[in-house]
């Protein structure tokens, strides 16, 4: 729309949520995990949850790395690179995974919705259209680490009322089979509307 002065229709990319599973154990920890580069600002919550004292996990390998390493208080662990069985099991045990970054649309924290955990991340990008609505997670207004504190401290005042199933659900509309039924429908309507188009500028016949 700002380029092109046209409007678009959406279609989310797919995301492998039969992969993922939901457990009833659970961790005492917050997970931050992805590629560790500046603008996915693991940095952030790397501070603000050393200043709260509060146990994260990082899992991820990066240019980044050794700077959160000097940065991580005793309550924050970074695994480095880990296999994606480990990854997985960590998402399903989280109380809920940190996304600070910004991005277009983000598949990580679907993957966590998957395994029926809530997010917590800044209002940008696509977490408006993953992270929806507060019965699957939270967004923080601003990248800073007042914003992200604040976001955890209201996120703990809720928890209990976090539904692991409903979570999972809504993550499931983010599928691989989603993605091809909207691609479908999509493709088929915009035939259809060329089609009828092609019909409209076509010569008339002469009837006489």
């Amino acid at each position: 729309r700002r380029f092109y002065k046209v409007d678009a229709d959406v279609v989310h990319p797919p995301v492998a949520v039969d992969q993922f599973e939901t457990t009833a154990e659970r961790g005492d920890f917050y997970l931050c995990a992805g590629q560790l580069v500046p603008y996915k600002r693991a940095d952030l919550a790397v501070r603000a949850f050393t200043r709260m004292g509060k146990r994260l996990v990082v899992i991820g390998e990066g240019a980044q790395a050794s700077v959160l390493r000097k940065a991580a208080g005793p309550t924050v662990e970074l695994l480095g690179y880990q296999p994606f069985d480990v990854l997985r099991d960590h998402l399903a045990r989280c109380r809920a995974l940190i996304f600070p970054g910004e991005e277009d649309f983000g598949i990580l924290p679907v993957e966590a919705m998957a395994s029926g955990r809530p997010v917590i991340a800044f209002d940008a990008g696509g977490a408006r259209e993953t992270v929806s609505s507060e019965t699957v997670g939270l967004r923080f207004p601003e990248q800073t680490e007042e914003s992200l504190i604040e976001a955890v401290a209201r996120f703990e005042a809720m928890e209990a009322s976090f539904d692991p199933a409903a979570i999972r659900r809504h993550a499931e509309t983010f599928s691989a089979g989603i993605f091809r039924q909207r691609m479908h429908q999509l493709i088929n309507s915009l035939l259809i509307e060329r089609g009828n188009q092609e019909l409209s500028q076509a010569p008339q016949p002469v009837i006489g």
